[in-house]
């Protein structure tokens, strides 16, 4: 029985069989449609997802094989499942969380964005419409994705002790001062192998300047050298997160100033009359 045969009549257990005696197959593509063997298994009603596993977890699957006809990649076909089951199965892939220095979390946090602003708009307009029903499904599914990524991606960064992965998140207005996902506080994850990494990047202005007033009040005779200069590393670390947090608030006034121009805009537009 060929792979295709055995996809139509269901037959998931025989598809199995031939990938295990030919690897090879896991890649295999329709030649009319252009789609690959995941495509077509996710395009189906009744997602076989032990098949689905099977695939995504082996070991010579193409996680960004792109189908010439569409210019769908497996990635992206995963992505628009908008199941975080699925993309779980994905993330030992050597290239799950950074492509071609793109990060994987970026792509899903824009996807975010735009299911959330057109959730907006069909709630303004009907919130008991199936569209707006629609919009908000999917945009709870990436926002449960997008925050999986970013904690897999910061834990990444630690493990690496990769500063550059961090100043992206940090570019997308990720606080990298919050708690992750199972509540474990990023800084806590530092250890002495992250020579790179500054643990002020994952400290609040507040806590840093708890933590200069506890230096201040805790020296002792014999350590004012040292003490002096771990308080002007805090002070650094505070200036640079004073910075950081003035650029956050300016793009947000920013931000209201262009929304504002452009409502005014639309307003004032010989079409709005």
């Amino acid at each position: 029985m060929s792979l295709w045969q055995a996809m139509s009549d269901k037959n998931y257990g025989v598809v199995q069989e031939l990938i295990k005696k030919k690897p090879t197959l896991v890649n295999a593509t329709q030649e009319r449609t252009g789609s690959s063997l995941l495509m077509v298994a996710l395009n189906l009603k009744e997602k076989p997802l032990e098949l689905i596993r099977f695939i995504i977890t082996h070991k010579n699957f193409d996680l960004f094989y792109m189908n010439p006809e569409t210019e769908e990649t497996n990635m992206a076909a995963i992505l628009s499942e908008g199941r975080l089951d699925i993309l779980k199965m994905a993330k030992n892939h050597p290239d799950f969380l950074i492509k071609n220095d793109k990060l994987l979390y970026q792509t899903v946090n824009a996807q975010f964005n735009m299911a959330k602003r057109a959730f907006e708009n069909n709630n303004r307009k009907d919130p008991q419409s199936a569209a707006t029903a629609r919009n908000r499904t999917k945009m709870n599914s990436l926002k449960e994705m997008a925050d999986y990524l970013c904690d897999l991606t910061i834990r990444h960064a630690i493990a690496t002790d990769d500063t550059t992965i961090l100043e992206q998140l940090e570019k997308l207005d990720v606080d990298l001062t919050s708690k992750l996902l199972d509540g474990t506080n990023p800084q806590d994850l530092l250890t002495e192998k992250n020579s790179k990494i500054d643990a002020a990047k994952f400290q609040s202005f507040e806590s840093l300047l708890a933590e200069m007033s506890s230096s201040q009040s805790s020296e002792v005779p014999g350590r004012r050298a040292e003490t002096m200069k771990e308080q002007r590393r805090l002070e650094e670390s505070a200036k640079a997160l004073t910075a950081i947090h003035q650029q956050k608030q300016t793009k947000i006034m920013r931000d209201a100033v262009e929304k504002k121009t452009q409502v005014v805009a639309k307003v004032n537009s010989p079409h709005s009359h």
